[in-house]
């Protein structure tokens, strides 16, 4: 990957920033109408952008019935979610706007939607108020995750937006999540790619999944899976800077960034010898999850170390950066390790990383593909590609 691969989001975020300070910016504007239901006080919009920047907006209330919010409609490209809700230190409880939709001969529903890109004018009717007594809640003042009871509060709208309409579609279906979604339990991979495929070439020219698309590439196995998905939109889609970005995904090579060796303190490539393939793991000393893998590495390593080079990138902010070089001295991680303290953001923007802990197999030639060794079948891949 380049270090171009962002360029387009980074420009499109200062014209939105820009055209905010000097008040040049045209503006989409949400319009709901809601007629009945619980007390909608303190309702705000929150954006969050496929570089994970979250803006928040509040609603003109002069009329208690109708919330209207308007958001620079330069952001929308870069937009990967929009949520209506309460935040704040104040809200104990998390609360949300969901809409349900007919589809077919059944309703989906979703929340943390996208809107097509235009004014849109909702007319809402209250269905129910959904309760889920242990969801997960960031707390604004210290940033910590907490466990609270959320509430969401169901609306059907009178007019269905293409995009709100997909949102809830791809929601429905777990589209590009494959088994990180519960949606797609007891299927195969085949099956999901397929379901992707069938989805895309029902909305060609969707906005919404185009973007669901860019934001997990790396849950697929193969760059190739992508492809097709990617061709089946229409060409102006393609085209869009999301598009372009994908476009480039696919073509590149492996962007060998250079890191500090947590040892020696010295910077050098993420990797040094290009004759040979890599398994790069991204971890951290506070990932639970990422320590419970180290011994399936460490038995890994002793059946490929002749072919295959192990590195781990820790991607601990300067405040644990310490945690980890125990780790190293320690003897825990015994390969090669790299920190990207330094500039953990764009390391984990560059190299696609979300949750942890995550992988990538490079091989010689540059190629790269992300690949989880806790699968079996995974792991005995490297084992028959790479073994003694």
């Amino acid at each position: 990957m380049k270090k171009a691969f962002y360029k387009f989001f980074i420009v499109i975020n200062l014209l939105t920033i820009s055209a905010l300070v000097y008040g040049q910016d045209l503006k989409n504007r949400l319009v709901l109408n809601f007629y009945d239901g619980p007390n909608l006080d303190g309702l705000s919009m929150e954006i969050r952008t496929l570089e994970n920047v979250k803006y928040i907006f509040s609603a003109d209330i002069s009329d208690k019935s109708k919330y209207i919010f308007e958001y620079p409609k330069r952001l929308y490209d870069s937009i990967s979610q929009i949520d209506l809700g309460f935040y704040g230190e104040k809200y104990a409880v998390k609360n949300y706007i969901g809409f349900s939709v007919p589809f077919k001969e059944d309703t989906v529903t979703c929340a943390g939607c996208l809107f097509s890109n235009k004014d849109i004018v909702l007319d809402l009717t209250y269905l129910k108020t959904d309760v889920y007594p242990n969801s997960i809640r960031i707390n604004p003042s210290t940033g910590s995750v907490e466990r609270v009871t959320a509430k969401r509060h169901l609306y059907s709208p009178n007019d269905i937006d293409a995009e709100l309409l997909v949102s809830a579609v791809s929601m429905e279906s777990g589209f590009s999540m494959f088994n990180r979604s519960p949606k797609n339990k007891g299927k195969t991979y085949a099956t999901m790619l397929e379901e992707g495929l069938n989805l895309i070439q029902m909305f060609p020219n969707s906005s919404t999944l185009l973007k669901k698309l860019f934001s997990t590439l790396n849950f697929y196995k193969e760059s190739a899976d992508i492809k097709p998905l990617f061709e089946a939109f229409d060409s102006d889609i393609q085209s869009s800077p999301t598009g372009q970005q994908i476009r480039r995904y696919l073509e590149a090579k492996f962007d060998n960034l250079s890191l500090i060796n947590t040892s020696t303190r010295k910077t050098e490539k993420v990797i040094p010898d290009k004759s040979r393939a890599t398994l790069l793991i991204f971890s951290a000393s506070w990932c639970i999850p990422c320590h419970q893998m180290i011994p399936l590495v460490n038995q890994l390593y002793g059946q490929t170390k002749e072919k295959l080079d192990i590195v781990y990138i820790s991607i601990d902010e300067p405040q644990t950066e310490k945690l980890w070089q125990q780790m190293i001295y320690d003897g825990t991680i015994i390969y090669r390790s790299l920190s990207a303290m330094d500039n953990v953001k764009d390391v984990k923007r560059n190299y696609l990383v979300d949750l942890i802990p995550f992988s990538y197999i490079v091989e010689a030639d540059g190629k790269y593909r992300s690949i989880n060794i806790r699968k079996k079948d995974a792991y005995e891949q490297l084992v028959t590609n790479y073994g003694q």
